[in-house]
Parts: structure tokens; sequence; C-alpha cells
């Protein structure tokens, strides 16, 4: 026969492998949404074209306004 310690000591780790697996779970979508985040937020915008495997960005790049830049080949 088992004794009631034993039965007490089966089913309380029955419910910590319980509570584990849920929480691996939990964990686990966690991290799935925070990758989906990660991945729009440094993803392609929506203005950029892919021309034959290179992204083209929808607006070019701005000049600068800063005097301290030349053209090249100037003195």
């Amino acid at each position: 026969m088992v004794s009631a310690d034993m039965q007490r000591a089966v089913a309380s780790r029955d419910l910590g492998m319980q509570r584990i697996t849920m929480y691996t779970w939990w964990i686990g979508a966690l991290a799935a949404a925070i990758a989906a985040v990660i991945m729009f937020s440094f993803g392609r915008h929506p203005g950029d074209q892919v021309v034959r495997g290179i992204v083209v960005p929808g607006q070019p790049p701005a000049a600068a306004h800063c005097p301290c830049t030349a053209t090249s080949g100037a003195s």
C-alpha cells in the first residue's frame, strides 16, 4: 500500500509539473510576441521597394546641412 505521505508527494509533484509546463508555454508565447514586434519594427518600411533583391528606400536620404561638408574634389 502507498502511504498518505507518498500520495501527497506525488500530487505535489504533479501540480508542480503542471505549473512549470504552464509557465513554459506562457514564456514561449511571450518570446514569440516580442520576436514579432522586433521583426516588424526593424523590418522593411511600407514605402520601400525590392529590386532584384536590393531594398530601395521609398525616399532618398536628405542632404547634409552642415557647413563642414564639402563636395568631392573641392579645395
